[in-house]
């Protein structure tokens, strides 16, 4: 028997194995790249705001400060005005005080110059008189009488008349009253205010009664 040898199956070489290709995608497409990006932007965005915004404020705080820094000055200039223009005011009233005083004087002098012998009724006329004032502008009238003709027969002396108490009040308050016409007519402000509850009437230095009750009553009444 021919032995045939079988044919041997051709032996292929081994094929390398196939590489798969792998393409990395851009960085700037990943989305946490974005993210992380926008985030980073966002705080650059915020942190300029916060200095543009701090740098305002700076300004704002200095323009502020410069009003108040030029107001405080102003009110410094302000009070120390104030305080010269007290002390001026101050002198000046008393310049003022000193000339109301003066006036008022004067007028009181004046006045009891032309009451004297000036003022008379049908039994009195004013022989002398003497306005003093009182604390709150009033006035004291010290009145001294001299007689008409006719009403020196009625005299006795020493402040007493040949008249009832009711005809001398009469008589005294009639005189009175032309004296407070004549002063009130030429008194004006500032001058003292005549007191009806502070006048006192003599006769030749010898008293004849006074107001002091609020209506002339005779020495020794009540």
């Amino acid at each position: 028997m021919e032995n045939h040898a079988e044919p041997q199956a051709e032996v292929q070489p081994p094929q390398p194995y196939a590489v798969e290709k792998v393409v990395q995608k851009p960085l700037i497409s990943h989305p946490l790249f974005i993210l992380t990006l926008s985030l980073v932007v966002i705080s650059l965005i915020g942190i300029g705001f916060l200095y543009s915004t701090s740098l305002n404020n700076n300004k704002r705080y200095e323009t502020q400060q410069k009003v108040i820094n030029d107001q405080i000055a102003k009110i410094n200039s302000l009070t120390k005005e104030t305080e010269s223009l007290k002390r001026d005011a101050s002198k000046i009233k008393a310049i003022d005080e000193k000339t109301v005083a003066l006036a008022k004087n004067l007028f009181i002098v004046a006045i009891q110059h032309e009451i004297e012998g000036g003022v008379v009724t049908d039994d009195f006329t004013v022989e002398k008189i003497n306005l003093s004032m009182l604390d709150g502008n009033k006035l004291v009238a010290s009145i001294d009488l001299n007689t008409q003709p006719q009403m020196s027969l009625l005299y006795k002396g020493k402040g007493s008349f040949d008249l009832s108490d009711r005809e001398l009040r009469a008589k005294s308050a009639e005189i009175i009253k032309a004296v407070k016409t004549r002063y009130t007519t030429s008194a004006g402000d500032p001058m003292p205010s005549w007191d009806d509850s502070s006048v006192y009437l003599t006769i030749k230095n010898y008293d004849i009664g006074n107001t002091s009750s609020g209506e002339f009553a005779l020495v020794g009444e009540k």
